[in-house]
């Protein structure tokens, strides 16, 4: 006897969740993270498959969720790329936007710490619910179109869990598909290092800014990276040093107790910290800056350069440390800590210039006389 044939609704997600769970038991301390690079998935994608189970959708509405967030009280929020990660505790205020571009910031409750977003990037959050071995966490965590995280917040001992269960509550989706169709993560387009560009006319704009915002115009209306600038504007204004010198740079900081400013960024994101560093250890090839409220982790392992950079800055010229990573993009800038409107301190400087350069041909202190003569 012949019996029609069954229809079985094949669903990806099914096979990718069996596996992550598999991966899971093989290494427990394995994060979200890097599961998903083993599995050769987007963190997103990851996230997804286990919609209705220890995830859900959002409804993608980024900016009155974190709006919301105000009255959860302390939250851990994490910013990170592939070779950066800061954390910091706070309370989210002072929220402003611009509806032209996307674009919304946010101060942490004690005014070391703010948050640059672009939420035209965000297209993405889940409520995520994880057991750990410290106990149950819950988080929400927002990704772009390429299934990259931008923004993961965590509640602390500290949260008021009423409060987020009623933004949980408010912003759950209706929708809780476990398959995401996503592309992956696009390569980003590089220049090509023969077009012809007026170098002087680069040096020369680039000597009249007055603002970090006059270079991201500089660079747009040069059409040129970050790197091609710097390997071309002159060593007084930017020149490469080796990427193991961060290690030395935190730990005279520390020594010195000189106070500094990280910034860690992503295609939506972009999280500064200002402080003093009050640990500092290595774990693998982790370096972290540890602090009671607020961490910074920096895979040594994906840095691949690493330059001195002095930007004028309302009529100061500031100088500071940039890294990218392997695939050429920034992952962390560092620089000294200051008052609005007063210049940057000579220890700062004279702590640069002790970092060893990438060329033999010069050295720091080459640069760094030329640089306060300039």
């Amino acid at each position: 006897m012949n019996h029609p044939a069954l229809e079985i609704d094949y669903d990806p997600s099914d096979e990718l969740k069996l596996r992550y769970e598999l991966l899971c038991q093989q290494q427990p301390q394995l994060r979200a993270r890097d599961a998903a690079r083993q599995l050769n998935v987007t963190e997103a994608e990851l996230v997804a498959s286990r919609a209705n189970d220890t995830t859900f959708h959002l409804l993608n509405r980024p900016q009155e969720i974190l709006a919301a967030l105000e009255n959860v009280g302390e939250i851990l929020v994490i910013t990170r790329n592939d070779a950066a990660v800061l954390e910091k505790k706070c309370i989210l205020k002072n929220m402003s936007s611009s509806t032209q571009n996307g674009f919304l910031a946010a101060q942490c409750s004690n005014e070391s710490t703010d948050l640059r977003m672009l939420l035209n990037n965000w297209h993405y959050g889940f409520l995520v619910i994880e057991e750990q071995h410290i106990g149950r966490s819950r988080s929400l965590q927002f990704f772009d179109q390429n299934g990259q995280a931008v923004q993961k917040i965590y509640l602390t001992q500290n949260s008021h869990e009423l409060a987020f269960a009623k933004v949980v509550a408010q912003f759950i989706s209706p929708q809780q598909p476990t398959y995401l169709d996503l592309t992956g993560d696009k390569a980003t387009q590089q220049l090509s290092p023969e077009q012809n560009v007026q170098w002087h006319e680069v040096r020369k704009s680039w000597q009249e800014m007055q603002s970090s915002h006059d270079f991201f115009q500089l660079l747009i209306g040069s059409n040129v990276t970050r790197q091609q600038a710097y390997d071309n504007v002159g060593s007084d204004l930017a020149y490469e040093i080796i990427p193991e010198a961060l290690q030395q740079l935190f730990e005279h900081a520390l020594k010195a107790e000189i106070k500094l400013t990280f910034a860690v960024g992503n295609m939506g994101c972009m999280q500064r910290h200002s402080g003093s560093i009050n640990k500092l250890n290595e774990h693998g090839c982790w370096l972290n800056v540890l602090d009671d409220d607020s961490n910074l982790h920096v895979n040594t392992q994906h840095l691949s350069q690493a330059w001195v950079v002095r930007k004028p800055q309302n009529g100061y010229p500031v100088t500071t440390i940039e890294l990218f990573d392997q695939n050429d993009r920034l992952t962390l800038q560092i620089t000294a800590q200051r008052e609005a409107g007063m210049p940057e301190s000579t220890q700062w400087r004279e702590l640069v210039a002790q970092l060893q350069p990438r060329s033999l041909q010069m050295t720091a202190l080459d640069v760094y006389d030329a640089a306060i003569s300039a």
